[in-house]
């Protein structure tokens, strides 16, 4: 009877935003002695155990999230468990309710973290159950997650309160011993290194799922759990082919219901934005091996988990697409800086041998004479990579331009090597079919 009358005070409802069936709960077992105490908590597991582990309801049609009944028995265990003195004192009941706890901190984990009701209760419930309640975090890290920042955190947390666990790895899990006194041998000597803790392993696994932004703009890490990776990836800043002249917008604010005349606002220097127009002249390069090589244990195709040519396509379209339209977001409702480029060039080698024309930009390129600023500064790259560019370019090089607007080739001077297309699809098309013949294996 007991026993069902400490199932109900879980299951009672809230009262005015209290759980004060829980608070009563609590309160109940500490009063009691330890023989009734775990009586009623050994008749009390099965169910609570039972309750725990279902699995939480489907969202509702309208994308909300319903209530999950399982959080108020989650809650229960926890706070049973988490009490000090602890109120669960046998230790199969222990064992069970741990496990019980775990498998559903980990099952829609990604939805019960997004949930406002229930995230700060996971974070809490898995930074005390410690090591246990981390391992398994690695394995939910795939290409649709969208909170490997908490993972990590969580894992880095656990890491800092585990901290024997983590200086048993960082020393390869061999314990430190005292220096033995002259003539004596090291408790140590003769001994194996203990097995590296399920706290390590779990951290040293995280790290080996690469994802394409990682694999692709490299990691550095100050860590010996964590593997840093060289970017296969290098973009230098946009530089102007010409001089820039900063101009100034001065601003005011005036009164919907001005009383007065003159302006509602003035500044004292902040109301000013400062902008400018040029033409940029922009490089970034792409080494596809090394691509290949970061994000071969992301586990996406087969045993060996490299990506297929087709998966390298896609990255480097989803970056030569940055590259195009990426722009500035700020200040956009000001300036609507929404420009495309007008001279694309893309190349192809299977030597790794990047070659940036930025010293075409030398000498600035004048802002008077004949013709925009935009078509003198593609003759100047042009001029560039006539001149100077194919005489160190790769013999297997594959060049492909897009000149438009201002910045189209005349037919008396055409870009050296290159294959002119008529639009930007084409260009994205050109690069599939070189990394599929294997030219741009190691590309540019």
């Amino acid at each position: 009877l007991r026993t069902d009358a400490a199932l109900s005070l879980i299951h009672m409802k809230p009262r005015a935003g209290k759980r004060i069936g829980l608070d009563n709960l609590v309160a109940a077992l500490a009063a009691l002695d330890e023989a009734s105490l775990t009586k009623i908590v050994v008749g009390m597991m099965p169910e609570l155990v039972k309750e725990i582990s279902a699995p939480p309801p489907p969202k509702n049609a309208d994308g909300t999230i319903p209530v999950d009944p399982s959080v108020s028995s989650k809650d229960a265990a926890f706070a049973m468990l988490s009490h000090e003195p602890p109120l669960i004192k046998d230790d199969k009941s222990k064992a069970d309710v741990q496990a019980a706890l775990v498998q559903w901190s980990q099952t829609s984990f990604e939805e019960r973290i997004e949930n406002n009701a229930q995230a700060y209760g996971v974070e809490q419930m898995m930074r005390f159950l410690g090591a246990p309640a981390v391992k398994g975090l690695p394995q939910l890290i795939n290409e649709q997650s969208s909170r490997v920042d908490r993972i990590a955190t969580l894992i880095a947390d656990t890491a800092r309160q585990d901290r024997d666990a983590l200086m048993a790895w960082l020393d390869g899990g061999a314990k430190k011993d005292k220096a033995p006194k002259k003539g004596e041998k090291s408790e140590a000597d003769g001994k194996k290194p203990e097995k590296t803790s399920e706290l390590g392993k779990a951290i040293q696994e995280a790290s080996r799922l690469i994802t394409i932004d990682i694999g692709m703009f490299g990691r550095m890490t100050t860590s010996d759990l964590v593997d840093d990776v060289e970017a296969a990836c290098q973009v230098a800043h946009a530089i102007s082919t010409h001089e820039v002249r900063i101009e100034r917008d001065y601003f005011t604010a005036m009164d919907d219901l001005a009383t007065t005349k003159g302006a509602g606002y003035i500044g004292g220097g902040d109301n000013s934005t400062y902008f400018n127009s040029a033409v940029y002249y922009r490089y970034l390069n792409l080494d596809l091996a090394q691509l290949h090589r970061n994000v071969r244990l992301a586990g996406k195709k087969g045993a060996s988990g490299m990506l297929s040519d087709a998966d390298v396509a896609d990255a480097a379209c989803a970056l030569l697409n940055a590259a195009v339209y990426a722009g500035p977001t700020a200040k956009q409702n000001n300036f609507a800086a929404h420009s495309v480029p007008e001279f694309l060039v893309c190349e192809m080698s299977s030597r790794r041998q990047p070659l940036s024309y930025a010293n075409a930009f030398l000498e600035a390129v004048d802002l008077g004479g004949d013709g925009s600023v935009m078509s003198r500064s593609a003759a100047r790259l042009r001029r560039y990579v006539n001149e100077v560019a194919v005489r160190f370019e790769p013999s297997d090089l594959r060049r492909f331009a897009l000149a438009l607007g201002d910045a189209a080739c005349p037919k008396d001077d055409m870009l050296a090597g290159a294959t002119m297309v008529e639009r930007y699809s084409d260009l994205e098309r050109v690069m599939r079919e070189g990394i599929a013949s294997g030219v741009g294996a190691g590309a540019r």
